[in-house]
């Protein structure tokens, strides 16, 4: 039995040891994808609360799961979806990432580039506005996540196809306008 089945079958038979391996190991990953939907972080945590919380009130009715860090974005997902349905609160996150393993720079060097990387980044994020929430969702998945076109069209409920198409009209939409604000 694969590792993930054994843990999802522990889950449904109550270990609540397994059940916190898991919240640990998926929690900070569904929370950065949380973050590329949603731009409110409490908004984001309450939301993988609430996916946990029902896994485990409804674990014994819950069926056989092939992908566990799949499941837990698909839930994650629809429960920000409901959520942001409800309260129409659905915004590009508006703080940049700060980039890994930064060296040791002149304090000149420093304010050089976090000035040009604010201005790029502000750029970017003005294309990203223009794009539909679903172009946004589909190029973070691709190119953050790291996903494959099968499992983008999957997560969006859509064929895979589209799912191509959809990223390649996001891709042409920035590239014409991050081209025309050179």
């Amino acid at each position: 039995m694969e590792q993930s089945a054994v843990v999802w079958a522990n889950i449904q038979a109550g270990d609540m040891a397994a059940f916190n391996a898991l919240y640990h190991s998926q929690v900070d990953g569904l929370y950065a994808y949380g973050l590329s939907l949603c731009k409110d972080s409490a908004t984001v945590q309450d939301a993988i609360q609430e996916v946990f919380t029902t896994i485990w009130n409804k674990r014994a009715s819950l069926g056989h799961i092939d992908n566990i860090h799949w499941y837990l974005q698909r839930a994650l997902r629809n429960r920000l979806l409901r959520v942001l349905e409800q309260n129409r609160r659905f915004e590009l996150k508006e703080t940049p990432e700060a980039p890994p393993g930064e060296t040791e720079l002149s304090i000149e060097s420093i304010l050089i580039e976090e000035g040009e990387t604010a201005e790029r980044v502000a750029k970017l994020r003005a294309a990203l506005s223009t794009l539909s929430e679903r172009q946004r969702e589909a190029l973070h998945l691709r190119y953050f996540e790291n996903r494959d076109y099968a499992e983008i069209a999957s997560l969006l409920e859509m064929e895979q196809q589209s799912a191509y198409n959809l990223i390649f009209r996001g891709i042409q939409g920035l590239r014409k306008i991050l081209g025309a604000a050179k």
